[in-house]
């Protein structure tokens, strides 16, 4: 199926990847949560908080508490950004400067799946036990294909079919197990929660 993102904005979020890495003793996870969750949320990102991106994927923005009135947005940039550090390897400047252009031109516009490549940047989750000993990496509730699996679950249920037969009948449309469709149901409605109580606890800071 095909993937709901920019494959050049793909290719340049994974690029910015190589120039970043945390800092010692830092939660990545739990200081992105609040980035992440606005990102997941579908709200405008507003211009000032896309240069401050831009700034943080190129390892050039410094700390400090903001200027007055800054949106949810820019103040969880900041958050998020004062946890990571340069790669051993690539210079931020580098290795974060197609996708900084590309922040800041909004060009290609920034849709689901582009804000959840960012989300996953600033906040990866580790893999899970079962992933880890399949050797394979896990599907977080933004990959492509549990997006797609939800979206025709929804539809399923739409069409007044009972939550049961909308399970059986999604997991025969993608030639996967109902056990499959259930997994990609609850990380889904855990990232809806997760990303409500984000916002919540960003309105509470301030």
């Amino acid at each position: 199926m095909t993937a709901p993102y920019d494959v050049g904005f793909a290719h340049a979020v994974r690029r910015a990847m190589g120039g970043l890495r945390p800092k010692a003793g830092e939660d990545v996870a739990a200081e992105g949560k609040a980035l992440a969750a606005v990102l997941r949320s579908g709200q405008p990102l507003d211009q000032h908080g896309l240069e401050l991106l831009a700034q943080a994927v190129t390892g050039k923005l410094r700390k400090g508490s903001g200027r007055a009135g800054e949106t949810m947005f820019a103040h969880a940039v900041r958050r998020a950004s004062a946890a990571w550090r340069s790669g051993k390897e690539d210079r931020p400047a580098e290795a974060g400067a197609i996708l900084a252009g590309m922040l800041r031109s909004r060009q290609p516009p920034l849709g689901t799946g582009e804000r959840e490549l960012l989300a996953e940047l600033f906040a990866p989750q580790p893999a899970n036990e079962h992933d880890a000993l399949a050797g394979r990496p896990p599907k977080g509730a933004g990959h492509p294909d549990v997006v797609a699996v939800m979206n025709h679950l929804q539809n399923e249920i739409a069409k007044s079919s009972l939550h049961k037969n909308a399970l059986a009948d999604t997991a025969s449309h993608f030639k996967i197990s109902v056990r499959t469709v259930e997994e990609y149901e609850a990380i889904t409605r855990e990232r809806e929660a997760a990303t409500k109580a984000a916002i919540r606890s960003l309105y509470e800071d301030d």
